[in-house]
């Protein structure tokens, strides 16, 4: 079976199981789909929204998308969900970012190592 098949069958047995939450791919990756409350601040209705998981769309990863869809589902139909513990933490994502610097230097060292046989062609001289 491939892995839009192992994802249909996944949706069927979460839905089976009265789950709230679906798995979908979104391009390569993986996120759960359902109707929530809306974010801190944002205000207004409860709505269908996405939650990466930060996991690559292939049949290993199905396993544990089950699980994360199965514990969202547990906190909305318990009351207990709290967008805090789904959302990525804004020190992981500054963590994520890199520098114009580390940027630049990574650049210029792939560039001169692709280079180095042909100075012609941009190597630094040593």
């Amino acid at each position: 079976m491939g892995f839009g098949e192992e994802l249909a069958t996944l949706n069927r047995l979460l839905a089976k199981r009265r789950s709230r939450a679906r798995v979908e791919q979104r391009k390569s990756s993986l996120v759960l789909r359902a109707t929530l409350p809306p974010k801190p601040g944002t205000g207004g209705e409860p709505s269908q929204q996405r939650i990466p998981l930060g996991l690559p769309a292939v049949v290993a990863s199905l396993a544990d998308a089950e699980l994360k869809a199965l514990t969202l589902s547990s906190e909305l139909q318990s009351g207990s969900f709290d967008w805090s513990s789904w959302l990525p933490s804004k020190a992981t994502a500054e963590r994520n970012l890199i520098t114009r610097e580390v940027f630049e230097a990574t650049a210029r060292k792939l560039h001169t190592e692709k280079y180095a046989r042909a100075p012609e062609r941009g190597a630094e001289p040593d």
